[in-house]
């Protein structure tokens, strides 16, 4: 798909332009040298030149000065399965901190305790402005994982010191209720939902059906985030698929993601757009299709960003370039297309570089991918 136009006369323009305007050398006195050393930009080199040229790039919407047209692009910043690890998530939240002029938000896809909940939770203090949604680890507590957290014990553990400042919308009596799932739109373009798929039940399978009904009515995109991928049958071959892990595997949550792909699907047929799933949980990378739909659905699944049981594509030692990783992924309003640039742990152990990866999720077709 060609989204680059160039011609003869926009080029002529261009050179016109530029050879008809004169150089001037300035004089070369002590305050004009001054002047230029200390209004000059400072250029970052090698890996930051990159790192920033890859965050500009992401958050670049189509434009076509010939039709007049110009669309918008939610750049949205994603890592998964920090599983308790302050320095990482620290980590992140500088990268953030650094690019935020070109990011809308950034999203953890669930897993923030280690092995099990054990006790007073003050991770999400280092990075409050992060959402986050509810993961396996996520619900155990006691010794062994003998027992699970109420959804009002979740609540208050991972939602009720932070959510204020993700402004997201939330369902009814979220707190007195234990509801931890809520969405969010931006640019007036597109819908982030957030599900706790470890409580996926007829309350929330409702609210999801009449939240994907209001994006709907508002011509928004819908991505849907949550911990658990979907169970998938077909991968893409690309450089963010393992190599080593099959696409998904089947699961006790199957048949309950059955009634959240089935509302997927409705959405789509009625004249939806549906960009993509987005989860972790398998600590490894893979873009594939849902299973069991009518249209398809694509899923993009992360990486943690912790070496948490060494199921990972890459090794992650401490202490060095390889220890966690994330992700920019962006929707971009027009052209239908959603890109990955990935940073932090960006090579597998074969040595595939995982860059970037742009794809058309209304034609469902890869666009490029480095």
């Amino acid at each position: 798909m060609d989204r680059r136009f160039f011609t003869k006369a926009t080029l002529g323009l261009i050179a016109g332009s530029m050879a008809s305007q004169p150089i001037i050398a300035a004089p070369k006195t002590n305050d004009n040298i001054k002047d230029q050393k200390s209004e000059s930009p400072i250029i970052p080199q090698n890996d930051e030149a990159e790192e920033q040229i890859k965050v500009i790039q992401s958050k670049r919407f189509y434009k076509h000065q010939g039709k007049n047209i110009e669309g918008k692009c939610t750049s949205l910043l994603f890592f998964a399965d920090v599983h308790l690890v302050p320095a990482h998530l620290i980590k992140i939240r500088d990268f953030f901190n650094k690019h935020k002029k070109y990011i809308d938000d950034t999203i953890h896809l669930g897993d923030s305790v280690g092995d099990f909940y054990t006790g007073e939770f003050t991770l999400w203090d280092n990075f409050p402005k992060a959402l986050n949604v509810i993961g396996n680890h996520d619900t155990d507590a006691g010794k062994n994982r003998r027992c699970a957290l109420t959804d009002n014990q979740k609540y208050d553990i991972y939602f009720k010191k932070y959510i204020s400042g993700w402004k997201v919308k939330q369902p009814e009596n979220a707190e007195s209720e234990g509801k931890c799932y809520w969405y969010k739109d931006y640019n007036k373009d597109l819908r982030v939902i957030g599900i706790d798929c470890m409580r996926l039940n007829d309350t929330q399978y409702k609210w999801f059906a009449e939240t994907l009904d209001g994006a709907a009515k508002k011509n928004l995109k819908v991505i849907i985030v949550t911990h658990v991928p979907p169970h998938c049958n077909k991968a893409i071959e690309c450089n963010f698929t393992s190599l080593d892990y099959p696409p998904s595997f089947k699961s006790s949550s199957e048949s309950h993601y059955s009634k959240l792909i089935s509302a997927v699907d409705a959405f789509i047929s009625n004249g939806g757009t549906f960009v993509s799933w987005i989860c972790g949980h398998n600590h490894h990378d893979s873009i594939m299709y849902t299973g069991t739909e009518k249209n398809k659905q694509l899923v993009i699944v992360m990486e943690c960003a912790t070496d948490f049981s060494w199921w990972t594509d890459a090794v992650h030692v401490p202490n060095t370039a390889t220890e966690t990783c994330w992700e920019i992924i962006s929707v971009e309003s027009i052209s239908n297309v959603i890109k990955i640039a990935r940073f932090g742990n960006n090579y597998d152990h074969y040595l595939r570089h995982k860059g970037s990866f742009c794809y058309d999720f209304k034609n469902h077709k890869v666009i490029s991918q480095s």
